[in-house]
């Protein structure tokens, strides 16, 4: 029974392989490995082997990275297998068009990593072929039109055009109607973006990674049928261009859609619709999804058992889940973990199965809702779990920690204030029974009275406390609204900023011949820009409040401010070298700007009367003039 095959294990012999000199008058029967892991093997033969006897050329050049000989009269009309045949024959890339491949049956990897490989093989009557099984996968030139090739017989298109990073024709014609299995279809093909509206998916069970990483896959699939399938694990992970109406996808039978969103950076489309009563994990379903924030609150997630990291840096979601019943939920791992923008209640969630609830709530920046009443009495993991949520407030000390064994930076540099932190030191203590030797987490936070509570923490049970001090001192916030534009001529007005400590603030002006400062009332001096900046500084009770600063923007006299008439006597206007000005009321203060708004005179009358100014030193223009805090100016021409 003629045969070629060099063994598996044989890797020395293997190499020796060189070239294929001559077929010879040969009726092959087995051509199975022929020539697996022959990389040096290259061809010159002028003839062609007799395949007439042969049914399977299974892996025949896999791994003959160096093959690149013409086999496009090769009569395969026998064959009936030709899974890995190319299989990692990174350099071959011949012209087999005309190859008669209509009794193939499984043609599983023949191309897979073959990475040379874009040769046209459109016209392949490929209507026995049962199994697709990654044929083209890695196959990372192919970029050849199959849109006709007849598929209707094909039950797994697993990994069929997986890491294939060329390939982007129109495959929307496929008769796909008996495929049941579509795992990682298109992982990794970056350039992939065709319609395929109008496949009928409907037998198909399984969408694992069917997209995942195809980057630029931004097609509507929205008639899709999927109501057979079972697991959508990862099916749009990393597809960040993906943001297309699934709304009214039947999800019924999924029970696994963990990754299924992550990292889809642009969707954001309704799924409040969704069945997802069969769904056991929601694992990571929308980490990173940065533009997802939709209603999802009808959702059914009562056989859920792990929402571990289902949020985590989902930017932008912050939508009441209030209501869901997480009853069957064992792991809550960096859930809400970078979702910087959440912020509502869960106060009626059932925890009581929750054994994981490490860093839950790490970095989400903007939680501060009451969770006091959760059941953790299962929990054994609270590791991180509230560090950096720098809004968090609130008091936990009832909550049952009495199995959990690690609480590494749970609460470091959180939003906790001492009164807080103390209600948690003091009924945590209280507790019958707790683990011995836990690492509890609290840097920059202050406890005050409860320091006999802390104290008998580490004495009783040994725990390692860190980071944390004592301070009495309450916290405090600065209210200080933003400054309207003035101009230069405006009469002094009030700041207005207020402490949450009910202390009294200080003004600073970081430009003096912008604005002045006295107590709270600023003074115009002059057109420009200043930053005001309040800050308090704290007494016995309270810390000092970080300061806040608004800009306040001065224009010209003539930017906004209108010129009216005169309400006193000015003379003579134009002037030359002197300005005389008559009243018949006390005049506290009299103010000349030029144009841009520069304070040139300020002078404080002590009579009333006649008043006389030297303008004798000032070059020829315009200039405005200003009396007591009075709204009104007047224009002097001086030549």
């Amino acid at each position: 029974m003629p045969s070629i095959h060099f063994g598996a294990d044989d890797v020395t012999n293997r190499e020796k392989i060189l070239s294929i000199e001559q077929w010879g008058d040969i009726e092959w029967n087995i051509l199975i490995n022929s020539f697996e892991g022959c990389k040096n093997l290259s061809g010159n033969a002028s003839d062609v082997p007799d395949l007439s006897k042969v049914q399977s050329l299974q892996e025949m050049f896999s791994g003959c990275s160096s093959f690149n000989h013409d086999i496009s009269n090769w009569d395969v009309s026998t064959i009936t297998s030709m899974t890995d045949m190319f299989l990692n024959a990174s350099s071959f890339n011949q012209d087999i068009s005309s190859w008669d491949v209509s009794n193939v049956s499984t043609m599983n990897g023949m191309f897979s990593n073959a990475s040379a490989f874009n040769q046209e093989i459109g016209n392949w009557d490929v209507s026995k072929v049962t199994s697709m099984l990654g044929i083209f996968s890695g196959a990372i030139s192919f970029n050849g039109n199959i849109s006709s090739w007849d598929v209707s017989n094909v039950i797994s298109m697993f990994g069929l055009f997986r890491n294939a990073t060329s390939f982007n024709q129109d495959i929307g014609d496929w008769n796909v109607s008996n495929v049941v299995n579509m795992v990682s279809m298109f992982a990794n093909a970056t350039s992939f973006n065709q319609n395929l509206s109008n496949w009928n998916v409907s037998n198909v069970s399984n969408m694992v990674n069917m997209f995942n990483n195809a980057v630029h896959f931004n097609q509507d699939l929205s008639d899709w049928d999927v109501s057979n399938v079972t697991n959508m694990g990862s099916m749009f992970e990393n597809c960040w261009d993906f943001n297309q109406n699934i709304s009214l996808w039947n999800v019924s039978k999924v029970a696994n859609m963990s990754f299924m969103f992550r990292s889809a950076e642009s969707f954001n489309q309704s799924l409040g619709e969704w069945d997802v009563s069969s769904a056991t994990s929601l694992t990571a379903m929308f980490q990173n999804a940065k533009s997802f924030n939709q209603d999802i609150s009808t959702w059914d997630v009562s056989n859920v058992q792990s929402m571990s990291s289902m949020f985590n840096d989902a930017i932008s979601f912050n939508q009441n889940i209030n209501s869901w019943d997480v009853h069957n939920v064992n792991t809550m791992s960096q859930m809400f973990s970078g979702a910087s923008a959440f912020n509502k209640p869960l106060d009626l969630w059932n925890t009581d199965n929750v054994g994981d609830m490490y860093a839950l709530f790490n970095e989400a920046s903007s939680f501060n809702q009451i969770i006091g009443g959760w059941d953790v009495s299962s929990v054994i993991d609270m590791d991180y779990m509230f560090r950096f949520s720098s809004s968090f407030n609130q008091d936990l000390g009832d909550w049952d920690i009495s199995q959990v064994n690690t609480m590494v930076g749970m609460f470091d540099r959180s939003g906790l204030d001492f009164i807080n932190y103390d209600k948690i030191l003091e009924g945590w203590i209280q507790l019958d029974s707790l683990q011995l030797n836990v690492e509890f987490g609290a840097d920059d936070i202050e406890y005050c009275n409860a320091e006999l509570a802390r104290q008998n923490l580490i004495n009783d049970f040994n725990w390692s406390i860190k980071g944390d001090l004592k301070n009495c001192k309450l916290s405090q916030t600065i209210f200080f609204d933003s400054l309207e534009a003035k101009t230069a001529v405006d009469p002094d007005f009030t700041l207005k900023a207020t402490a949450t400590s009910g202390l009294e603030i200080s003004y600073i002006s970081s430009d003096p011949s912008v604005a002045t400062i006295s107590s709270d009332v600023v003074s115009i001096e002059g057109a420009g820009t200043t930053e005001i900046k309040a800050t308090q500084t704290g007494n016995d009770n309270y810390e000092a409040a970080p300061p806040v600063t608004q800009i306040l923007v001065v224009n010209g006299v003539l930017n906004n401010a209108k010129v009216v008439g005169y309400t006193m006597q000015l003379y003579p206007n134009p002037i030359k070298n002197h300005l005389s000005v008559e009243s018949s009321q006390k005049i506290d203060r009299i103010t000349v700007f030029d144009l841009s708004g520069t304070k040139i005179i300020e002078q404080y009358p002590t009579k009333s009367g006649k008043l006389i100014f030297d303008f004798s030193e000032y070059p020829a223009g315009i200039y405005i003039i200003k009396f007591n805090d009075s709204s009104q100016v007047h224009r002097l021409v001086k030549q």
